[in-house]
């Protein structure tokens, strides 16, 4: 009996394991540009770990930390372009600035060997046709 739960234990977990790893063969090796990705307009940066640091473990973060904020600043490029091709208002693109800072959250991170990490930064699509509702808009 003991031997039948072991087996489905190690199965279940396997099959977990499978998920996780064809979901990190699809994240990106380097900065992607911002794009629709199903409900969410996602941007993929990567960030440079800061050799300063005295631990790998702190580089790590640090890298982390630059991929997340280079990620949000092409979100934001993406919305200013897109906005500027539709000659939007200053308001308009206001609130779609501010619904990227709240919207924007991390969705993935991968982590590289030399303590780099790209990190996926995805702002739902409906905050932004929330705040920013313009017709042609791709979101």
């Amino acid at each position: 009996m003991r031997a039948l739960v072991a087996i489905a234990l190690v199965a279940c977990c396997a099959g977990v394991a499978g998920v996780a790893a064809v979901a990190e063969a699809q994240l990106p090796w380097s900065d992607t540009p911002a794009r629709v990705v199903g409900d969410r307009v996602e941007a993929a940066a990567l960030g440079s770990p800061d050799l300063r640091a005295p631990s790998f473990d702190a580089r790590r973060r640090s890298a982390r930390r630059r991929a997340e904020e280079s990620a949000r600043a092409m979100l934001h490029a993406h919305v200013d372009q897109v906005l500027g091709q539709l000659v939007a208002s200053p308001a308009t693109a206001e609130r779609a600035h501010r619904a990227v800072e709240r919207g924007a959250q991390v969705v993935a991170v991968r982590a590289l060997v030399d303590g780099s990490a790209v990190a996926v930064v995805g702002v739902p699509r409906a905050e932004l046709r929330a705040a920013a509702g313009h017709p042609e808009a791709p979101w």
